[in-house]
């Protein structure tokens, strides 16, 4: 899979019973929390630190680039659309490609962006198949 564009982040909320003394989040790694009607009960409490995870359009590495070009080019190109079907689609904005942190772009949303002017990190630097 290689990242085309940033779309948004997206808050997760976290709940966790008093004796199992999470009082970070770093204190959920390696366990499984669920959800559900014991949530916000006496003996629950909410991790002081918000978590969120940011949103990604992503493709296969496969598909051609000019394809993957056209996408992104459209999407910048035409935000008024994607922020009349999803108001936080306003966050879809070029700027935002650094919260990508791992994820190489595609070859084709490279050229995009080079093409715009956004420095391209080098962990996100296209690589070989």
């Amino acid at each position: 899979m290689r990242a085309l564009f940033p779309m948004y982040d997206t808050p997760f909320q976290f709940a966790a019973p008093k004796r199992l003394n999470l009082g970070l989040l770093s204190g959920f790694a390696g366990k499984r929390i669920g959800n559900g009607r014991k949530a916000r009960t006496a003996g629950t409490y909410f991790p002081e630190a918000p978590s969120a995870l940011y949103n990604f359009a992503i493709i296969h590495r496969d598909v051609p680039d000019d394809l993957a070009y056209r996408i992104v080019k459209a999407v910048f190109e035409h935000p008024q659309e994607m922020v009349s079907i999803h108001p936080l689609a306003k966050e879809t904005v070029p700027a935002n490609l650094d919260r990508d942190t791992f994820l190489p772009l595609h070859p084709g949303a490279a050229l995009y962006y080079r093409e715009i002017g956004v420095g391209i990190p080098a962990q996100l630097v296209p690589v070989e198949n």
